[in-house]
């Protein structure tokens, strides 16, 4: 019996309705009506059981069989499933074991003959299965069969920290799993993504341009002089390459986009004890430029190779010049390539993959050379796919119509760092902002940002439900590092942070509009998922982050892979009572 039915069945024995109900509880009847209707349970241990079977108590008859320690047993029995962790790090073994062996929950809903999009509310926590025990037991056998039949059983076995040779068995594998999804304590390794975000959460734009300094391992100033074309072989020359052809195409007076392509692995060059300054200065030198750089990334490997890669890119994000890419398919794997065109220099080269070291590269400046080569990169170009879409201040109207033309059928998580700024009542927010000093002249900007967020967010919810995670209040030391108004959609060039009351108010605000909107849900976090990021997934096609301190910035991704990292990506969170 789920939670809801149990719910129900005291309510009709009893003939209990859910304003009396909900009077005796202390808890809203829009919430009772929730429960009631499986559109939202309690965690097992939360305050709002033991407020529900007070409730009870207070309004049985005399003479009825339960008590009060009895009525919360059983209103909290059809939610353990058998568990011996919370529901919510159950949620987060589950995504790491479909993350790790690539398990889509298309496939995952197609072998359990579930619909698609109820595995997806089972995996963004709104919904629980009916019976935890047996989705699990179903769960762990499709997963077995996948990791047998893959070749993957060392693997499964590292995660699930068994002997390789005791889980040859589907059979044993899937029981491995099923003890593993419901009581590990949840002591496994961060997701890439999130590791990924935290640098990105903890990158300050204006720290890093105020330390960058072209002094040490900085490129040469005295003009370069290099030959119509000139060939490389080798791993330091190819770095050399690298390097000439930053300096030729900062010192010439042409500035078109460059488009930059390589499937070439980076670890060596990483490891040298001088080039990755030199490159990243270089990389500063053509932003400072103005030129604008159309990155096609590498993405055919697994999902922690890709954003180590692409963290090194951050800080240029972060300058709202770049414009990322990435090919759908692989380019072959036998040969790694190498093409970087500019409206000065062609670089171009190749070598066999594993043997990096023994590759041929060439540079041209000749124009003609130069000019093939840019049609080529072009080309290039046509066959990528945008990898996300970046905004900045300088493209606040391209951000707000690309917003608007997000799905809005379909569910919503958002991981806030703050609540947002559509949930504060018109006169909470001219507080907020009067008391953190900003002008009373910039506060209407502000507010028509806020109106728009709010009728929009408001007709989405007309057909799609809304998950927000915030921090709560306790969450955070207001004196040392207090939380910010989360103001990214106005691109505000200062930060304005909370005070103690200010973020406690705010949070009640957002309460109060959750038990008004069926279709809005809030869960509190006991500490901040990240200080200064927010992120948006929308169904499963697409994720928007958010970086909250000035100068604001937005990325909006669609790649499949890291939209369905960042659903995934949960953080360990316990429900409000």
């Amino acid at each position: 019996m789920t939670f809801a039915e149990t719910l129900n069945d005291l309510m009709r024995r009893y003939e209990i309705r859910p304003g009396a109900l909900a009077a005796a509880s202390g808890c809203s009847e829009s919430t009772v009506e929730r429960y009631r209707a499986g559109k939202r349970e309690p965690l097992p241990d939360a305050p709002t059981i033991t407020k529900l079977a007070a409730g009870f108590a207070a309004l049985l008859p005399p003479d009825a069989p339960e008590r009060e320690g009895d009525l919360t047993a059983l209103l909290r029995a059809p939610l353990s499933g058998g568990l011996e962790v919370p529901y919510d790090v159950y949620l987060v073994n589950l995504r790491r074991l479909m993350q790790t062996f690539e398990i889509r929950s298309v496939s995952l809903a197609r072998a359990l003959a579930f619909d698609p999009s109820h595995i997806s509310k089972i995996l963004s926590g709104q919904r629980r299965p009916g019976d935890v025990q047996k989705f699990t037991d179903t769960v762990a056998a499709y997963a077995a069969e996948r990791i047998l039949a893959g070749g993957a059983a060392a693997e499964a076995a590292a995660l699930l920290e068994k002997d390789p040779g005791a889980l040859g068995e589907p059979r044993e594998l899937q029981e491995a799993i099923v003890r593993w999804l419901g009581s590990n304590s949840g002591k496994t390794s961060p997701s890439p993504l999130d590791g990924f975000l935290q640098k990105l959460d903890a990158f300050d734009l204006r720290q890093f341009l105020t330390g960058l300094r072209f002094t040490d391992a900085a490129l040469p100033q005295e003009p370069v002089r290099l030959p119509g074309v000139k060939h490389y072989a080798g791993l330091p020359e190819m770095m050399e390459s690298e390097l000439d052809f930053i300096r030729a195409t900062v010192q010439a007076p042409e500035t078109e986009d460059c488009i930059l392509y390589s499937d070439m692995p980076m670890e060596d060059m990483a490891a040298d004890p001088v080039f990755p300054k030199q490159w990243m200065l270089g990389m500063a030198a053509l932003l400072q430029k103005g030129l604008r750089l159309r990155i096609v990334h590498d993405v055919h490997r697994p999902l922690g190779e890709m954003l180590l890669g692409l963290e090194s890119y951050i800080p240029m994000y972060m300058t709202g010049q770049i414009d990322p890419y990435y090919l759908p398919r692989a380019e072959g794997g036998v040969f790694l390539h190498l093409l970087k065109v500019s409206g000065a220099a062609a670089l171009s080269g190749s070598a066999v993959a594993g043997r990096q070291a023994d590759g041929l590269y060439t540079l041209a400046t000749d124009r003609a050379l130069v000019q093939r080569a840019r049609r080529q990169a072009a080309r290039l170009l046509e066959n990528a796919l945008p990898l996300m879409e970046i905004f900045r201040a300088d493209r606040r109207g391209d951000f707000s119509a690309a917003v608007s033309a997000l799905p809005t059928d379909c569910p919503r998580e958002l991981v806030c760092c703050a609540p947002p700024l559509w949930t504060a009542p018109p006169a909470l927010l001219r507080e907020l902002l009067r008391e953190a000093g900003l002008p009373p002249a910039a506060i209407p900007e502000i507010e028509a940002v806020a109106r728009r967020q709010r009728a929009d967010r408001l007709t989405t919810m007309q057909t799609a439900t809304l998950t927000l995670r915030v921090p709560a209040a306790e969450a955070f030391d207001f004196n040392a590092a207090p939380p910010l108004l989360p103001l990214a959609d106005c691109f505000l060039p200062r930060d304005l942070p909370y005070t103690a009351d200010g973020y406690r108010r705010h949070l009640a605000a957002l309460r109060t509009l959750v038990e008004a909107m069926p279709n809005l849900t809030l869960r509190t976090e006991a500490r901040p998922t990240f200080r200064n990021l927010s992120y948006e997934v929308v169904g499963s096609a697409v994720a928007l982050v958010s970086k909250n301190t000035a100068p604001a910035i937005h990325f909006l991704i669609r790649h499949p892979k890291m939209v369905r990292a960042l659903a995934e990506l949960v953080p360990r969170i316990t429900e409000e009572g």
